[in-house]
């Protein structure tokens, strides 16, 4: 396939990418035109919580895998599992093991920690990074991170790994997951967990300390990983 995987690319314009009708539509390499033509689907806004595939980092196709530094995706492969996540948006049938390598390819990494996220875009074009919330000192913003969610979409979020351990996230207790939707009564983050794929409440997970930690204690930061708007997706996602 093409240098990009076989995407098919919208047009950009003047506010982004953009795409007004299938001539405008650029495919690179397609075997089948009309078999990509069939499977386009074009989002004006964020795409909706459908549109996410759920991805657990310990599924048997990838749990034992090194994504990078050594380490395996059972082990500490919770970021890149949400990367996938959010990806999986805009990039058809993509999985963490494709996150991975290419997260590696533009040097991304640092060991085993994704300290350039900055690069992400540079791999995956729609997706935009917004850069970093953190709230390790003080309690979570959940007014922000409603406003994202519903603004951007699904947003992955820091929590600690062992609510029951004194460190905080950035010490070594640190585990990521999706925030889908936040909740008034009760006042609740849903999240989309990286380590079985499962959709549950914040406040009730092994994140939480049950009955003592409200949902604005358990949110430790944001990471903005964005669908860019009007983004395009097609077909299966070509890792050969």
């Amino acid at each position: 396939m093409g240098h990009d995987g076989g995407w098919i690319r919208s047009v950009p314009g003047p506010q982004g990418p953009q795409v007004t009708d299938q001539r405008q539509v650029m495919l690179e390499d397609c075997q089948v035109i009309e078999e990509a033509v069939a499977r386009l689907r074009v989002w004006a806004g964020p795409p909706p919580m459908s549109g996410m595939v759920w991805m657990s980092q310990n599924d048997p196709l990838w749990a034992r895998e090194v994504y990078a530094g050594g380490a395996t995706f059972a082990r500490t492969g919770s970021l890149v599992t949400a990367v996938a996540m959010v990806a999986s948006q805009v990039y058809a049938e993509i999985t963490p093991l494709v996150v991975a390598q290419k997260l590696r390819e533009v040097g991304a990494f640092e060991g085993a920690l994704l300290s350039r996220p900055a690069r992400i875009p540079t791999a995956f074009p729609f997706l935009w990074w917004g850069g970093e919330v953190h709230w390790r000192s003080i309690a979570a913003d959940l007014g922000r991170l409603g406003a994202e969610v519903a603004r951007w979409g699904p947003t992955i979020i820091e929590v600690v790994g062992d609510p029951r351990d004194m460190r905080p996230p950035q010490q070594g207790n640190q585990h990521f997951v999706v925030a889908t939707e936040l909740t008034v009564n009760p006042v609740d983050v849903v999240i989309a967990d990286p380590f079985d794929g499962q959709v549950k409440s914040l406040v009730k997970s092994r994140y939480a300390v049950p009955r003592q930690w409200p949902a604005e204690r358990a949110v430790f930061g944001m990471r903005l990983l964005r669908v860019v708007d009007g983004a395009t997706s097609v077909g299966k996602w070509d890792d050969g």
